[in-house]
């Protein structure tokens, strides 16, 4: 449940031997919620453990600098 409720990171995944030399390196992180109305009040969200089983997000985030696509 704690990756579908904001744990994030990244991995990066090189070839051996690395990769040839670049400009600009860009990082960009998207994270999932999967989230329902609360029974008791319809305002509030909380875990929704069927979204997560059917891989269906309802909020998608992305993160990334101001300065990463120019």
């Amino acid at each position: 449940m704690h990756v579908s409720s904001g744990m994030y990171g990244s991995i990066i995944a090189l070839p051996n031997g690395g990769l040839p030399p670049v400009d600009k390196e860009f990082y960009r992180m998207e994270g999932d919620f999967y989230t329902e109305p609360s029974p008791d009040d319809p305002k509030q969200h909380v875990h929704s453990q069927e979204r997560v089983t059917n891989e269906n997000p309802d909020i998608m985030t992305v993160i990334e600098p101001p300065t990463a696509i120019r």
